[in-house]
């Protein structure tokens, strides 16, 4: 299957996962139950005055006593009803979701099913903390005694201050006072977002009620200067906002919400990366991973059990290359053409040839031998000949 496919099929599990969630929320919304249960409180209430009339031989009118059992009962239905709808959709929309039979294809390549479930519980209440659950990781965490999470807690509690602040209240000064915080961290991983910071909240004083320009350009006037020299061509074009005639309000507010979107997902990477933490959650990540090889691995596990065959050792690696998409490749990995084995574990370091082609250093030994005398090796996969084999080293960029 090509990757594009895969990853259609992908995005096509997400979705059905998302109308879940949807449905999730539409049945939580579903006041049905809690209106049922004021209404019964308020006709038990209503029946007791009843009682205590009759006790007291006060009048009583027993048609409107009848008339609010009766509506209680038609109501009652009704949230009935409503709640039973709310179920059925929520289940349909689970049996809608792709399943895929994972035991055979985790057995044939040696996968621990054993994982420990203090180990399982890391990986679950971290991603709620990417998700912003913080109630349901503190109580995981509470459970197993996991202190170690508490910091980890308390900076991704920031970041989603962040940008809530910025998505719901379109402030951006807890953001720029975080960005000059971790200024140093920004600069060291080539960031730009101290400046796109300053272009959102120049952007939120020109929307603000009637395009307050005077405030928008003492803001600019002072905070712009610094950025000069990295970023001129971008001041000059936001400076001119200010003077632009043909730009409507409507514009200018779109443009500001724009910036907005694009400065929270532009905070969340660069703040994950200064806490050390991926961009995406790492259950997220490798459930994606794992979608994706589920394919390759069915079919080498059919072509294994038709040929007796292709049997795999090593418990840590696939048994098959899988393509993933650029999000999904954290780090490079390089196959030794000659021993099949990786370039870079175990200290295997690798060797550059003349012509450019990388071999392991465990194979250019082999290829050269007993010989001392600086004879060339050739390469495995051109004919040229390699009289200056160099040690290379592999670098993510």
């Amino acid at each position: 299957m090509e990757l594009g496919i895969i990853h259609e099929n992908l995005i096509g599990v997400m979705s059905e996962v998302q109308k879940v969630k949807d449905e999730v929320f539409k049945l939580s919304a579903v006041k049905s139950l809690d209106n049922m249960v004021n209404d019964s409180e308020a006709l038990l209430a209503s029946l007791e005055d009843v009682k205590s009339d009759i006790e007291k031989d006060n009048d009583i009118n027993f048609d409107e006593v009848k008339k609010s059992v009766d509506e209680w009962d038609k109501n009652s239905l009704q949230n009935e009803k409503r709640i039973h709808r709310a179920l059925r959709n929520y289940a349909s929309k689970i049996e809608e979701i792709p399943t895929e039979n994972v035991e055979p294809i985790c057995e044939s390549v040696g996968i621990d099913r054993k994982l420990q479930k203090t180990t399982i519980d890391q990986v679950i209440a971290e991603d709620l903390l990417y998700k912003g659950e913080f109630k349901i990781s503190e109580q995981l965490c509470r459970d197993k005694d996991e202190e170690k999470f508490a910091n980890t807690e308390k900076q991704f509690k920031r970041l989603a201050f962040l940008t809530d602040e910025i998505q719901k209240n379109s402030n951006i000064n807890p953001a720029i006072e975080w960005a000059e915080e971790n200024l140093t961290e920004l600069t060291r991983i080539g960031s730009d977002l101290p400046f796109r910071l300053q272009v959102a909240a120049f952007l939120t004083l020109l929307c603000t009620g009637n395009r307050d320009k005077y405030k928008a350009l003492q803001y600019a006037q002072k905070n712009f200067p610094e950025y000069t020299n990295s970023n001129l061509e971008a001041v000059l074009d936001t400076f001119s906002l200010i003077i632009r005639p043909d730009i409507e309000s409507s514009k200018l507010e779109k443009m500001a919400e724009s910036m907005n979107v694009y400065i929270i997902e532009k905070l969340r990477n660069d703040f994950c990366a200064i806490i050390a933490k991926p961009e995406q959650s790492p259950l997220y990540s490798s459930v994606a991973a794992g979608y994706i090889a589920i394919p390759a691995l069915k079919k080498y596990q059919a072509i294994s059990q038709m040929t007796g065959k292709l049997n795999w050792t090593e418990s840590d690696e696939l048994p098959v290359a899988v393509r993933l998409p650029k999000w999904l490749r954290f780090h490079p990995t390089y196959i030794c053409p000659i021993l099949k084995r990786e370039i870079g574990k175990n200290g295997e370091e690798a060797i550059v040839l003349d012509c450019g082609h990388i071999i392991s250093c465990s194979a250019y030994r082999n290829l050269l031998g007993s010989r001392s005398d600086g004879s060339a090796v050739k390469c495995p996969y051109c004919p040229k000949l390699s009289y200056n084999a160099c040690e290379g080293v592999f670098v993510n960029i």
